[in-house]
């Protein structure tokens, strides 16, 4: 609560909050309240002046926005209970004070509008006694000020007595508010803007409304009613579209008395319409026949675009595994893209504006991006069979040799001339088919024995793709029958190896064998190797040598006993007689190893040239 002035004339403020059962001045009497435990009690100001006014009130400022209180064109209704006590009447000694309550109205800068004033209250009204006091008001357009209150006026210092005020009451009594809808409206579609009637409604027979301000942007179609409080009590309209207004005039049986959507606006956004704002206003109201004021908001349709799906890519074909970097270029509508949702066609799928993504198995996909406004519109563009992903192409395998023949040892150098698929190859592995291996694009292999040589080479890419390239008998290294060393040369050494064979000193290999088989017997026997010693010293030009009967030998071998005591070493003499034809031999003595120990054996002169 507010006051004005701030003080009397007495230098204190002219009223009080008095508590029900406070005693009347000078006086044994009491008041009480007309409801609960307080009222308010005011007197004159007796500061010396004419018809000073004691004002008590509250303020309301009107800024245009939602949080208003009070609003122009509401029509309001201040009321309160008014008493006044024989022991400080009124009109005591012929006293002329009055109470009235009021409203004020003011524009920002306190300039005054206009008010409305209740009766008098005076000393013609009996005393001791409540009575009730009120006034009606509607506030004016272009107020920003209103003030609600009780006003005591004092026509001069020699009027005297007070009253008592008590539910000092403003209470909103009819006031019609209309807001036409806001709608958000895709270009090329059709907007439906409802008419929303609130407040505290009088009984309304009859609407006539105006609406302007879409006339150049719109296209009006209809007034839809169906499904609204029109159609639903059965309420007639016609309806008149001009250039500049859009002008309705309704009317029905059944009364409207409730808040409500009235009926709907239904207009056509042209597809060409670029994203704004379009105000749908309430130029003209009349509420029956004389219902002019109220609170008419503009309403509107905003025009909004969606977004434009797009994308691009840093490429659309390739070989497995192909890496794809997708950019967005979708265009923006009437709000910024806040999603983006993609699909590559092989069952994955990603979010964000920039993504990556690798496809793994050989086909065409189709990509497809889908991209949402903040609004909630959304556009999805499809390219179809978009990604063409590739299985990579194998490398060949292939290589050539610097000599593929010859004799040992053969030196052979390989030259990878394999053909790269997709990718490049790093990989070379070799096998030259006599046990060795080797890797590098380019190899040399060094052949010691005699044979025919499969080569093997198997390349393999970046990727892990790979070929391999078998050349089956490539390498032929030719024999030299009765080398059995492999030292390129026949000699006597090569024949006591067989003879070491016989006995058992070495173990010669298959291949050994073939080659020591210089008679062509398909075994190994001391006639190899006296072959092999005969070609050494020119008494056969070839090897091999096939013989015939002149090598058909006979004769006898024969041992004779020895006595001998323990610990002493004998010779045991080892006779051959009517010996014919002999080249070679060979013989097995058999002796008890647990009497006898062997050490060495001697050969006479018989035997000068044999090994």
């Amino acid at each position: 609560w507010e006051w004005y002035p701030e003080n009397g004339g007495s230098g204190f403020p002219s009223f009080m909050i008095a508590e029900d059962g406070a005693n009347v001045d000078y006086s044994d009497s009491i008041f009480h309240s007309y409801d609960g435990s307080n009222f308010l009690k005011m007197w004159g100001l007796y500061d010396g002046q004419e018809n000073s006014e004691n004002n008590v009130f509250q303020t309301y400022f009107i800024n245009g926005n939602e949080d208003d209180v009070v609003e122009p064109g509401q029509k309001y209704k201040i009321e309160s209970m008014i008493l006044t006590h024989q022991d400080a009447w009124i009109g005591q000694n012929g006293g002329n004070n009055y109470v009235q309550l009021f409203a004020k109205y003011f524009t920002s800068d306190w300039g005054w509008l206009g008010g409305d004033f209740s009766e008098h209250f005076d000393n013609s009204f009996e005393w001791n006694v409540w009575h009730p006091m009120s006034v009606v008001s509607t506030v004016p357009e272009n107020t920003e000020i209103v003030q609600f209150g009780v006003m005591l006026t004092q026509p001069s210092s020699d009027d005297h007595g007070n009253v008592c005020v008590d539910n000092l009451t403003a209470f909103l009594m009819e006031h019609i508010i209309l807001n036409p809808s806001i709608e958000h409206t895709v270009h090329g579609d059709t907007a439906l803007v409802e008419i929303q009637i609130s407040g505290i409604l009088p009984s309304l027979s009859s609407i006539d409304l105006s609406f302007s301000g879409f006339q150049d942007k719109l296209i009006f179609h209809d007034i839809v009613t169906d499904g609204y409080m029109f159609g639903n009590l059965g309420w007639f309209t016609q309806v008149n579209n001009t250039e500049e207004l859009l002008i309705t005039a309704s009317a029905g049986a059944n009364l409207i008395t409730g808040n409500g959507v009235i009926f709907a606006l239904e207009l056509i956004v042209p597809d060409t319409l670029s994203t704004q704002f379009v105000p749908i206003v309430i130029s003209d109201f009349l509420g029956n026949t004389d219902i002019i004021y109220g609170t008419f908001s503009n309403g509107g349709v905003e025009v909004v675009w969606e977004p434009t799906a797009n994308f691009i890519s840093d490429t659309t074909t390739g070989y497995l595994p192909l890496v794809i970097s997708f950019t967005d270029t979708s265009e923006i509508g009437t709000y910024p893209i806040n999603q983006w949702a993609w699909n590559f066609g092989d069952d994955s799928t990603a979010n964000g504006a920039d993504v990556q993504h690798t496809y793994t198995q050989e086909g065409q996909y189709t990509v497809t991006l889908t991209v949402t406004d903040e609004f909630g519109l959304s556009d999805t563009l499809a390219m179809v069979d978009y990604i063409d992903a590739l299985h990579p192409i194998y490398p060949v395998a292939g290589f050539s040799a610097s000599v593929t023949s010859g004799d040992y040892p053969l030196s052979v150098t390989f030259t990878d001339t394999s053909n790269m698929g997709t990718y490049e190859i790093n990989n070379w592995w070799w096998d030259f088919g006599n046990d060795s291996t080797g890797s590098g694009s380019n190899v040399s292999m060094t052949y010691q024995r005699p044979g025919e040589f499969d080569v093997t080479l198997t390349i393999t890419d970046e990727y892990g793709l790979s070929d391999t390239l078998i050349t089956s008998s490539l390498i032929q290294v030719d024999t030299t029958f009765g080398d059995v060393d492999w030292n390129t040369a026949v000699q006597s050494f090569d024949a006591s190896l067989i003879l070491q064979d016989l006995v058992e000193i070495i173990e010669l290999d298959s291949l050994q064998m073939l080659i020591g088989d210089v008679s062509g017997d398909s075994s190994l026997s001391t006639l190899d190797a006296t072959l092999i010693l005969q070609y050494v010293v020119g008494l056969i030009d070839a090897l091999p040598y096939i013989p015939d009967n002149q090598y058909l030998a006979t004769g006898d071998l024969t041992m004779s006993d020895q006595g001998a005591d323990p610990d002493m070493q004998i010779e045991i003499p080892i006779h051959i007689s009517n010996g014919t034809n002999i080249y070679g031999f060979t013989g097995t003595i058999n002796y008890d190893h647990t009497i006898l120990n062997y050490d060495t054996l001697l050969l006479s002169d018989y035997l000068e040239g044999y090994l």
